[in-house]
């Protein structure tokens, strides 16, 4: 999408990956550690992908805040819908 518009419509985004890029790095994903309590939901899934880290694994969820997690703290290799 990207492409097209940079091409058709002369956008051009590569300040905005460098600028994301950056924020990237200053904040990278993470989520509190939980020592006596339950696992926060992110730490489920990330064991989860890790486990699963085959090319014919398939995540599927609800809508909402756990979609967003899943999304974030999963290696996807393909489509995703």
């Amino acid at each position: 999408m990207n492409r097209i518009l940079e091409i058709r419509f002369k956008f051009y985004f590569s300040a905005r990956r460098k600028e994301l890029d950056a924020q990237k790095k200053e904040y990278p994903l993470s989520y509190k550690t939980f020592e006596d309590e339950i696992p926060p939901p992110q730490y489920a899934i990330q064991i989860l992908n890790e486990l699963t880290d085959d090319e014919r694994t398939i995540i599927c969820t609800e809508a909402g805040q756990h979609q967003m997690w899943a999304i974030r703290f999963t290696s996807l290799r393909g489509p995703s819908c």
